[in-house]
């Protein structure tokens, strides 16, 4: 296990942790601060002094214990449920927006899509409520680990075996979310939690549900009733919007979500963001519409990647949603199908990886007596398939 202390998921940034395990604000994929740790407590025990809400019992149920972090629509508190005596998270929205119909109504929203979501890889929720002076509270489970966010840039290009491992936990995440109708439209490493990170045993939830749409609501776009696509709120997410979200009349639907899988997928196979050489958001959001990404190999020619990989990414990366897959279910079938078929990438490179010819010759070999298309592995010095690869949870 690594040295480095673990996050909560409502931990965020410095010097207070910002944004919460739900919370609705403007996202950053800026990487996490670490958990506060013993040089960091006497400011944080100040500044739990001055809380009102420490040591009160919400709604006769949720004794809150310290504070996790909080954003700009909420704090975020380590409870414990008294008649369990199990320990929760426990959302509180600010004062000032508990006034305000409309952040209610996104508050409520939230524990009612995040509620509709049941999978291991999705963070659970408990309970939502009002408290006797009138704020509404979220209650999910209280989780420990590291962001995908904090891995990546701790431990740059990951193994393979645990690239794959963790994009399958994360597509059944988001599976069981497609599956429901559930759009989550702020997916990033950000919002995706390494239980565990380092062990043997690492466990994915996908949690912030916060700017979640059901597929079949009206929703709302990302365009003002002038008609001009208003990017106050984007700017920060940029990284991992698709296309159309930078465009007039969006209304994101699950291609949307399929498209930042794509993302982060290639993020796990290289260790960079495809368009990690834009330097402002005006340059990147330029990059998602029309530059198509980096060929993997073009990236990291130190490594062999699959043809078959690299299609897949293609189509995630669909500047077109109507050429990817149309939910992350479907990704979950192709990427299962695809390692059925062989190794996806190895940290051994091909014995001649400038030999397209071959590599298009290959893939039109018809199939053989079984059904089973002709691996490139067969004709060529290729990398053995990747030992204890599992099916995605869907």
């Amino acid at each position: 296990m690594h040295g480095a202390p673990m996050t909560s998921v409502a931990q965020r940034t410095t010097p207070v942790p910002r944004l919460s395990l739900a919370d609705t604000a403007p996202a950053s994929d800026e990487p996490p601060s670490a958990s506060l740790r013993a040089t960091d407590a006497p400011d944080q025990a100040v500044h739990d002094l001055k809380d009102p809400w420490l040591g009160r019992l919400i709604d006769q149920r949720y004794r809150l214990e310290s504070l996790l972090g909080h954003g700009s629509t909420g704090r975020v508190y380590r409870a414990r449920q008294e008649r369990t005596d199990r320990s929760v998270a426990v959302k509180l929205l600010h004062e000032s927006l508990s006034h305000d119909a409309a952040s209610v109504r996104r508050f409520q929203r939230e524990a009612r899509i995040a509620c509709r979501v049941n999978h291991p890889n999705a963070i659970t929720v408990h309970d939502c409520g009002i408290t006797e002076d009138g704020r509404c509270y979220l209650v999910t489970e209280l989780l420990e680990g590291d962001t995908l966010r904090a891995v990546l840039d701790r431990e740059g290009l990951l193994p393979p075996e645990r690239a794959l491992a963790l994009f399958r936990g994360i597509l059944g995440g988001v599976a069981a979310a497609h599956a429901k109708g559930v759009i989550h439209r702020e997916l990033h490493p950000g919002n995706i939690l390494i239980c565990g990170p380092g062990q043997t045993e690492e466990h994915v939830k996908v949690f912030d549900f916060g700017g979640a749409r059901l597929q079949d609501s009206d929703g709302d776009t990302d365009v003002t009733g002038a008609g001009h696509l208003d990017l106050s709120h984007l700017l920060g997410r940029v990284r991992y919007l698709p296309p159309e979200r930078l465009q007039r009349d969006c209304r994101p639907d699950l291609r949307s979500d399929v498209y930042a899988l794509g993302l982060i997928l290639y993020e796990l196979c290289t260790g960079v963001h495809p368009f990690d050489d834009a330097d402002d958001p005006l340059l990147l959001m330029a990059m998602q519409l029309n530059r198509p990404p980096p060929l993997l190999r073009e990236v990291r020619p130190e490594r062999w990647f699959a043809p078959a990989l690299q299609g897949l990414l293609a189509q995630l990366l669909a500047k077109n949603p109507d050429e990817r897959p149309a939910n992350a279910c479907e990704v979950a079938q192709r990427l299962q199908h695809l390692e059925q078929m062989g190794a996806l990438l190895s940290e051994r490179p091909l014995a001649d990886p400038d030999d397209e010819e071959l590599e298009l010759e290959m893939e039109a070999l018809p199939a053989d007596e079984s059904g089973e298309p002709p691996k490139l592995r067969a004709a060529r010095t290729a990398p053995a398939p990747l030992p204890g690869l599992i099916e995605p949870a869907v």
